[in-house]
């Protein structure tokens, strides 16, 4: 296995005539439209050209930056330069921009192979402030990078001699802007493009991209996303992808460079998206479909004009712990975007908590062995004040709930006579509970009696589980030790002995790790 590293060093004698442009060239030009070549930029641009070995022995590669969000080795600068496969192709048409006032980040090149065939290469996303906003806005209509995505297409095309090649593609954003360009292009560009190639690229929001501009484009592009793709599988489109594995993780199989490549030069081919990555995607797509381009415009604004306030330009710095709060609260205050932020968490809850998963599962008996712990130590380390403090904080508990089930059903439509019940019943359920906690004697009984009821149930439950034929001889000894410990409370008078209370301690931190290990095996 190899990456885009280790293709170079394969094939860089390789000339275009010795091996047809590939896929994996594509990934080289679209990770070399990142490196920072703007003090080049006047001699690559307006006319103005130069080969890559030109360009990268004019750079500084001592201080030469990587305008993503992951630096890039220099050594690909070199590599692409020393062989005989990209030192001589032309870089021009170079255009960069970067305009807060419209939300535009882009940048774009044109690089012409010695065979004549020329790949027109968008930049991704860079770590600005107006960059990542750009992104965001991809949700609400048309970006200003998107439209200047056509128009330099559009004008870089007439620069390439007919009948001959021509690619468009990009990284991420860049994979999107391609797309976008080939999708919304005059006839005359869009007759001369040979292929798109989106790499790991968001997919075209359909809230206004019609179908007719994605079925136009669809033949021609190739997209490729890793194992685990966030980016490129937001705005699903319908357009085909496959997927490659990477040496990163999570997230980081983003960075292009970590992308394998099979002996042939091939990208090494994976049969599915990450299962982590498939809830990630379902709860941003679920939010995307629920809220519309209104709200999520005002949702993005709010945010980025706190930033904006706290003159963030740059996502890696410019910021402190105590402005990054000053952006949390300006948010908050904004009533309108509750409701946005919150269909967004839901959406979050749902696609990580389908009970059928093992990831459920799995998570669930985590929560649940680890509070069965807790109780057991705290039973442990405070036996004599133990279901006092329990008790409290039951008590307080149903209290607060009380009270905001009782808001909730005086504000609800029922009949005079129901809510009148309803509402009786909860005052009486509110002013019993601090009732009775006054009495130190009533929180211990509650408490105690509570623990039995919750031993018991447990043990009921591991028993049936039991009879289902779904568990072991393990399962079986929590049932009994979880029922015996129920019937146990039940049957003692209210002082326990501190050694019942420490046996009870004990058993409970047992079970709570029993828990953990039965649901994690």
């Amino acid at each position: 296995m190899s990456d885009i590293l280790t293709y170079l060093q394969d094939y860089g004698d390789n000339t275009f005539s010795d091996r047809p442009f590939g896929i994996a060239d594509n990934f080289c030009l679209s990770a070399l439209s990142y490196f920072d070549v703007s003090p080049v930029g006047d001699r690559i641009s307006g006319g103005s050209s130069m080969t890559i070995k030109e360009m990268v022995n004019s750079l500084d590669l001592s201080k030469v930056e990587t305008r993503g969000l992951v630096s890039f080795p220099v050594v690909f600068l070199q590599l692409m330069a020393e062989s005989t496969r990209f030192g001589d192709t032309l870089v021009s048409d170079y255009t960069e921009i970067m305009d807060a006032e419209r939300d535009c980040q882009f940048a774009a090149f044109r690089y012409t192979m010695s065979d004549g065939a020329a790949y027109f290469a968008f930049r991704g996303t860079d770590s600005s402030i107006v960059g990542w906003k750009e992104d965001f806005l991809l949700a609400c209509g048309e970006t200003a990078a998107q439209r200047s995505a056509v128009r330099w297409l559009e004008h870089a095309v007439k620069g390439v001699r007919r009948h001959r090649a021509c690619y468009v593609g990009g990284h991420s954003k860049g994979g999107n802007l391609a797309v976008y360009a080939g999708a919304y292009c005059n006839d005359e560009t869009f007759e001369r493009i040979t292929a798109v190639y989106s790499n790991d690229g968001p997919g075209l929001c359909r809230d206004y991209t019609p179908d007719e501009r994605i079925e136009r484009v669809r033949p021609l592009v190739v997209k490729t996303v890793p194992e685990y793709s966030i980016v490129g599988m937001l705005f699903p489109d319908g357009i085909p992808f496959r997927i490659v594995k990477s040496t990163g993780k999570g997230s980081y199989q983003h960075d292009i460079f970590t992308w394998q490549l099979a002996q042939d030069a091939r990208p090494d081919y994976s049969d599915a998206i990450d299962k982590d990555a498939a809830r990630i995607n379902t709860a941003f797509r679920n939010w995307i479909d629920g809220e519309d381009m209104d709200h999520r415009a005002a949702f993005i604004d709010n945010i980025f004009a706190a930033m904006a306030k706290e003159d963030t330009k740059t996502l890696a710095g410019g910021t402190s712990f105590d402005g990054w709060e000053r952006i949390f609260f300006t948010v908050a205050k904004k009533r309108g975007i509750w409701s946005t932020v919150g269909n967004l968490v839901k959406s979050f809850i749902k696609a990580f908590t389908d009970k059928d998963s093992d990831d459920y599962i799995r998570m669930t008996g985590l929560i649940t062995g680890c509070g069965m712990i807790i109780i057991g130590f705290l039973i442990l380390l405070l036996s004599d004040v133990a279901f006092m403090v329990v008790g409290a904080g039951i008590s307080l508990l149903v209290f607060i709930l009380m009270i905001s089930r009782l808001i909730h059903n005086a504000h609800r439509e029922l009949p005079k006579g129901n809510k009148a019940i309803l509402l009786t019943a909860d005052v009486a359920v509110t002013v019993i509970v601090p009732f009775l906690s006054f009495s130190a004697s009533n929180l211990e009984a509650a408490s105690a009696a509570l623990l039995g009821v919750a031993l018991f149930a447990y043990g009921v439950y591991c028993f049936v589980f039991l009879l289902r034929d779904r568990g072991n001889h393990l399962t079986a000894f929590r049932a009994f030790a979880a029922i015996g410990n129920g019937l146990a409370i039940f049957g003692l008078p209210l002082a326990f002995s501190p050694y019942y209370l420490i046996a009870t301690g004990m058993n409970i931190v047992l079970l709570g790790f029993l828990h953990i290990y039965a649901t994690h095996k």
